[in-house]
């Protein structure tokens, strides 16, 4: 799938850099084709980056893909509903 802009890219919010994948592809070689061809701009964010989803399935496998290349402080932080939670609070 092509990706829709930038629009999945998040601005840093300090401390963290959120970074959704909500709009990635289900296809689990297409989120790593797109986050590979990504990977500079990723690596540049703010560390640590957060990723999150929906659900928490997606933002887990991208944390796998992000780990794989090196990005080694980045966490899943599951489903946005969780995220609002921890920023919430």
């Amino acid at each position: 799938g092509e990706a829709e802009g930038n629009n999945h890219f998040a601005e840093p919010m300090m401390p963290y850099t959120f970074f959704s994948v909500f709009s990635l592809q289900e296809q689990p070689h297409d989120m790593t084709n797109l986050i590979e061809q990504n990977i500079a701009n990723i690596a540049s964010m703010q560390k640590p980056i957060v990723v999150y989803c929906l659900s928490g399935g997606r933002s887990g496998a991208a944390t796998s893909i992000l780990q794989s290349n090196g990005i080694t402080e980045v966490y899943n932080g599951g489903g946005v509903y969780n995220i609002l939670s921890i920023i919430n609070n």
